[in-house]
């Protein structure tokens, strides 16, 4: 029959024994865990743009939408810049809902290509081209609630394509593009 003293430091070797097992367990399980956190946020991270396909044309004419013209109803109420991604500069001179500032948008001579609702986004998005040289690869976009309360109203510059290109290739079935 063992001793007390032998019942003890047994009874230590197999908690140390137990701890090392655990710790290596968990030593192992973090560094998949680690691994598959990595590759998640590798794969799922947003690509954002930083403009730098925008041609000098395309900034020109943005440049050009902060002087007043007669025959446009707007301006762009600030210098266009990179925002999320993409070459934009916001809308001023346009009504408050989208109903009538589309009216004046078409008066205007712009064409309506695509009115959607985005998937994950509560608002309609109806975007405009122009039909003159220079203006291919120049959009107009108005965003409101479902309301029709006019939201934002902006200029972008497209980096790869042409007007309203990438809304005509939205992934919607609920709402498809007027060309498909």
């Amino acid at each position: 029959m063992a001793t007390t003293r032998e019942s003890v430091i047994d009874g230590l070797r197999w908690c140390a024994e137990i701890l090392r097992i655990f710790t290596r367990r968990a030593a192992i399980t973090a560094v998949f865990v680690a691994i598959f956190a990595a590759v998640v946020l590798y794969t799922t991270r947003e690509r954002i743009s930083d403009c730098s396909d925008v041609t000098a044309e395309q900034e020109e004419v943005l440049l050009g939408l902060r002087s007043v013209v007669a025959g446009r109803s707007f301006t762009a109420a600030d210098d266009p810049g990179c925002v999320d991604g993409t070459y934009r500069a916001p809308l001023t001179g346009l009504p408050d809902t989208i109903e009538p500032a589309t009216d004046l948008l078409l008066a205007d001579g712009w064409q309506m290509e695509t009115e959607f609702l985005p998937f994950f986004d509560q608002l309609w998005r109806r975007c405009f081209s122009l039909d003159r040289p220079g203006w291919e690869r120049v959009q107009v976009n108005l965003d409101a609630i479902r309301a029709g309360d006019l939201i934002a109203a902006s200029v972008i510059a497209p980096e790869n394509g042409d007007a309203c290109e990438a809304e005509r290739r939205e992934f919607s079935e609920i709402y498809p593009p007027a060309d498909s």
